[in-house]
Formats: structure tokens, C-alpha cells, sequence
């Protein structure tokens, strides 16, 4: 082997060594002088493989943000954010032109129809609207701080 191999050699030996050495045999001085491994306790709170999907009631339209962050209407592209690629956003309509972008329980901003544009919130309204049109947040994510 040549320079290479004796790198990948010394790559996975730090890899493997270092971790062990940080974790299991150096102690740390904000933990009073412990390992990380000995004081580690696993979460009581289980891990799900997959979040469950957002439930949307029926009075609002579903959509899903696509790759390019955005969702689709009426034949147009809408730029929303990368931030909810892949997931559902619910409209409610406020009218027959505007309606109020959700993404599960958070107003995220006013969207308008004819000129497929939004709009950011209206000042002094928050983003935890208390609609009673909205999902139930026991229907989201069981991640959230308990």
C-alpha cells in the first residue's frame, strides 16, 4: 500500500479511536469530572421511524410543496419555501380571490388567487392562529417539546 493506504489506515483508527476516547475514557468537567457514556441515559420518549402526516380538515384545499419549494395552482409555479419541500400546506379560503396559507396548525401567510401571489401576515397577527377550521395539534407531529 502507499501513502494512500496508510492514511485510510489512520483514518480508521482515529475514527475509531477518537469517539472512544471522548466518549468512554476522557472525563469532562462539565459533567463533574464523568464520561459521556456514564452519564448518558436514552430518552424515555421513543424515536418514530416516520413522522405521522398533517391532517387538514375538509373546508381547506391540501397542496404539497414540491422540489423546486414550490406548490402548484391553477397551471402556476408559487414560491413558498425550500423550508417545506415535500410537505402539505392547507388554503383556507377567506374569499372568492385570498386565502390563508397553513402549514398544520401555523398561519404562515396570506395567499392571493388571481395574482398567485402571498403576502406576508398582517401586522399583529400572530402565527398560532385559533381558527377552529384547523387541525388538532394531537394530529401532529408527537416530536414537538412535551
Amino acid at each position: 500500500m502507499g501513502a494512500s493506504g496508510t492514511a485510510l489506515r489512520e483514518c480508521k483508527f482515529y475514527g475509531c479511536l477518537v469517539p472512544r476516547l471522548y466518549n468512554q475514557a476522557r472525563p469532562h468537567e462539565a459533567l463533574a469530572m464523568e464520561t459521556p457514556a456514564w452519564v448518558y441515559e436514552p430518552s424515555p420518549r421513543l424515536y418514530p421511524g416516520r413522522e405521522p402526516e398533517v391532517e387538514y380538515p375538509d373546508a381547506m384545499r391540501v397542496l404539497r410543496v414540491k422540489s423546486q419549494a414550490c406548490f402548484r395552482w391553477k397551471k402556476h409555479d408559487v414560491f413558498l419555501s425550500e423550508v417545506w419541500w415535500g410537505e402539505p400546506i392547507g388554503l383556507l379560503p377567506v374569499d372568492e380571490r385570498f386565502f390563508d396559507l397553513y402549514f398544520a396548525h401555523l398561519h404562515l401567510a396570506q395567499f392571493d388567487s388571481k395574482t398567485c401571489t402571498l403576502w406576508p401576515l398582517p401586522h399583529g397577527r400572530g402565527h398560532k392562529d385559533k381558527n377552529k377550521n384547523l387541525p388538532d395539534k394531537e394530529k401532529l407531529s408527537g416530536m414537538g417539546p412535551v
